[in-house]
């Protein structure tokens, strides 16, 4: 109660506008209103792991929207801003797109993608495991942070090609537990070649995993327009 009045109090002296069309905030407005989170546009392609160009560990993959300039953004501020409640806000939004995947109910935990302990350090926070944890609360599921770790420190893949991305990952993760015959689902932001989770997929089912998929938030649409009509 106290710490909503404050928050009141802050929005009445120092009001807050989107940050793409300026609009007054209303009230449990982040950054964007309502208006421009409508601009988040759900890819509806369900279960695209055959278009993932690197998943062949992979048994599924989905991401809710097609990355644009609002998510990106989103993301961006999430990681290096540290806009927590704004990644919650999105990740929130994008569990629609999870809920009617058959594979949930065959989940047992869920892992975030994980960082680099330097990067942690960095940010402070690993912004795959906030979404982890909205998605675990909503479905009831177990998020394991701490089952896979990052040991091997990556360029960031924005500038590699595909075989580029496959390299920079290779064993770059090791599993620290137990996870035979789980079913597992990998969390991060944005799917692109799927290199990362691809890795991940492979370290995880190497050590006894039964199948192992990804959820990501978004995926940039540029693979898919040839053969979609969107």
């Amino acid at each position: 109660m106290i710490t909503h009045l404050y928050e009141e109090l802050l929005d009445f002296i120092y009001p807050q506008y989107c940050k793409f069309c300026e609009k007054k905030l209303s009230s449990g407005e982040i950054r964007y209103c309502r208006s421009c989170f409508e601009q988040l546009v759900p890819t509806k392609i369900g279960n695209w792991i055959k278009e993932v160009t690197t998943g062949e560990h992979l048994d599924f993959a989905y991401s809710a929207y097609w990355f644009n300039e609002v998510l990106q953004d989103c993301i961006h501020n999430s990681k290096y801003n540290g806009y927590k409640r704004l990644l919650r806000k999105v990740s929130e939004l994008a569990l629609s797109e999870l809920e009617d995947a058959p594979e949930i109910m065959q989940i047992d935990v869920i892992i975030p993608v994980p960082l680099h302990k330097v990067r942690y350090r960095e940010r402070g926070f690993n912004q795959a495991d906030i979404i982890a944890r909205t998605i675990g609360k909503r479905f009831h599921l177990p998020v394991k942070a701490h089952l896979l770790q990052r040991v091997v420190w990556t360029d960031s893949q924005t500038k590699l090609d595909i075989e580029g991305r496959r390299r920079n990952t290779e064993r770059a993760f090791r599993v620290k537990g137990s996870c035979d015959g789980m079913n597992i689902l990998l969390i991060d932001d944005v799917l692109t070649s799927g290199a990362t989770s691809n890795s991940c997929a492979k370290e995880l089912k190497d050590q006894g995993a039964e199948r192992v998929g990804i959820f990501t938030i978004a995926t940039p649409d540029f693979r898919l327009r040839r053969d979609r009509s969107l």
